[in-house]
């Protein structure tokens, strides 16, 4: 994201220039680009690894425009490079596809390319052009971007500022991770079997690293950078009763979280994660998901995904005003999109993980209703829907 007006204005006109460029430059029908502005993650190296394991990535060449090119250096095939986010500018001129799951070096696929915007997640936030301090930029850099369901290809529309056509229900590479069978929980040196519980708590970021994003009033800022369990005392607490009812939670961080305003001691039952921990220890996050037993969140898109486990969920609510007066929701009643418990005071997260604990679950219907809602594809073919409908399989 490129911060600043006249910053601004001076990257659109380059990239306009290059769009142009774009239109003339001839494309290789046989590379493929996976672009990223930092790691390779989320549903772009969902789609990769799905692309990887299938014999049809020989015919192809297939960059990946990663921060650090050096950090990949494992994967040795010869058929896959990996280039910088500079030098990837030559590959977007020329690469019949292109995959990312956010934002691109903002030059507009030609007609004879197929540029796929994976996105990252089923949106009940405001985010690019519905949100406010984000609606002074664009967006629409892309021949298709991925909604969940049919429901929210309105939604995605007016998000990305683009044609309806644009929007296509083909279901989120990732969502593939939640049907696997994995180690991921021993990778991270937590022993599944010996704890009744797990519990995944991940809170979406309320101020972003680079503090242009602040998505709640001042008033609203926690002690511990996270809702509801808002003092380091309520953490205490936290870890003694998973403690005596021998069960673990994890926290998982947002990547955009500022991480100077969050408390991440060291528990004996609570493990603070990043996306950088996840890869150093060669884990994908869905893949944790997948093993836990029920999810804390609050207004991030990681539930629509995980309503397709079937299992409880928990949305802190507390900061739930301050959030509607800064970011806002995409839905005028967001309440009636969030199934499971509403925690709004640490009583009531503790009422939760009880619930959770003795075995009980007052919302399968409620889940199954926004399930059927969000969720067109409730399969682990969505890698495989993306490559044949842009043409690779």
């Amino acid at each position: 994201m490129i911060n600043g007006k006249y910053k601004r204005r001076a990257y659109f006109f380059i990239c306009d220039m290059l769009s142009i460029v774009n239109k003339c430059v001839p494309k290789n029908r046989r590379k493929i680009l996976f672009f990223s502005h930092a790691d390779l993650t989320d549903n772009s190296k969902a789609l990769f690894d799905h692309l990887l394991a299938d014999p049809v990535n020989e015919a192809y060449d297939i960059v990946c425009s990663v921060s650090n090119p050096k950090a990949y250096e494992h994967i040795n095939r010869k058929n896959i490079t990996f280039v910088s986010v500079l030098k990837s500018i030559y590959h977007i001129l020329t690469a019949k596809y292109i995959f990312f799951h956010g934002e691109i070096i903002a030059i507009k696929p030609s007609k004879k390319q197929i540029s796929i915007n994976l996105w990252h997640g089923t949106p009940l936030k405001r985010f690019n052009k519905t949100a406010t301090k984000l609606r002074d930029y664009r967006y629409d850099f892309f021949s298709y971007v991925l909604a969940s369901s049919e429901n929210f290809k309105p939604l995605m529309r007016d998000c990305f500022d683009c044609d309806m056509k644009k929007v296509v229900v083909l279901g989120a590479p990732r969502i593939d991770l939640l049907f696997q069978q994995t180690n991921a929980l021993q990778k991270l040196n937590i022993q599944k079997e010996t704890y009744e519980k797990i519990f995944l708590w991940m809170p979406t970021y309320r101020i972003s690293r680079d503090h242009y994003i602040v998505d709640i009033e001042e008033r609203a800022q926690t002690e511990t950078g996270l809702p509801t369990m808002g003092r380091k005392e309520d953490l205490v607490m936290l870890n003694s009763k998973l403690k005596e009812n021998n069960s673990f939670m994890i926290i998982k961080l947002h990547p955009a979280q500022n991480l100077d305003y969050v408390t991440m001691d060291e528990f004996t039952n609570i493990l603070f994660l990043t996306n950088r921990e996840l890869q150093q220890a060669d884990v994908d996050l869905y893949h944790v998901v997948a093993e836990v037993d029920a999810l804390i969140t609050d207004y991030s898109s990681i539930y629509f995904d995980y309503l397709l486990l079937d299992r409880p969920i928990g949305f802190t609510i507390d900061d739930i005003s301050s959030y509607q007066n800064t970011r806002g929701f995409l839905f005028e009643s967001p309440l009636d999109y969030m199934p499971g418990e509403k925690i709004a005071v640490k009583e009531e997260f503790f009422g939760y993980v009880n619930d959770v604990l003795q075995g009980i679950d007052n919302y399968q219907e409620e889940r199954a209703r926004i399930n059927d809602f969000a969720n067109e594809y409730k399969d682990d073919l969505n890698a495989d829907r993306v490559l044949r409908f842009v043409g690779i399989k």
